[in-house]
């Protein structure tokens, strides 16, 4: 779970490390800014910044500077004390959670952060005046999800009880 945030909940706890990582960069571009709160505009910002999430956005027909656009708004704030996760990112972190479960995943990685980003209602608003569709993301990280899973479950297990041996 990352540093300075709320441990009861529970979305934080079903995080990859790399999605931990995107959150802590989100964190650390609010105390930047001086923010009280960590808004879903610097999640996405920061992942932005991950390998893989162009390309995903690219086959989905997505234009990454329409949200690099979205994300320029963030002012400046006067806070003193460590941003808290605002209501929006908490929604949109249980919109990343819903995703990751309907795809049997039960960890949200960067890909199925930024579905729940783009999914929050402010940021799906400004999306859909722009015409972008999220239906083809997230039929391409489902894909993705899928993909994943049943190679992890192909992979042959390391429990080999057989006793090394020296050569």
């Amino acid at each position: 779970m990352p540093t300075g945030f709320n441990p009861d909940f529970e979305v934080l706890s079903q995080l990859s490390d790399q999605t931990n990582s995107v959150l802590a960069a989100a964190r650390q571009q609010a105390i930047n800014l001086t923010q009280d709160t960590i808004e879903p505009e610097l999640i996405l910002a920061s992942l932005l910044d991950v390998a893989g999430i162009d390309q995903a956005l690219g086959e989905a027909g997505i234009d990454q500077t329409v949200l690099q656009k979205i994300t320029k708004n963030n002012k400046r704030g006067s806070a003193t004390g460590e941003p808290r996760l605002s209501d929006r990112t908490k929604t949109a972190l249980g919109n990343a959670l819903s995703f990751a479960k309907a795809n049997n995943v039960a960890i949200v990685d960067p890909l199925g952060l930024l579905v729940g980003v783009l999914s929050e209602a402010e940021i799906a608003k400004k999306l859909s005046k722009e015409k972008i569709d999220l239906e083809p993301l997230k039929g391409k990280v489902g894909a993705i999800l899928a993909e994943q899973s049943a190679s992890a479950s192909a992979s042959p297990t390391t429990n080999d009880l057989r006793p090394a041996t020296n050569q």
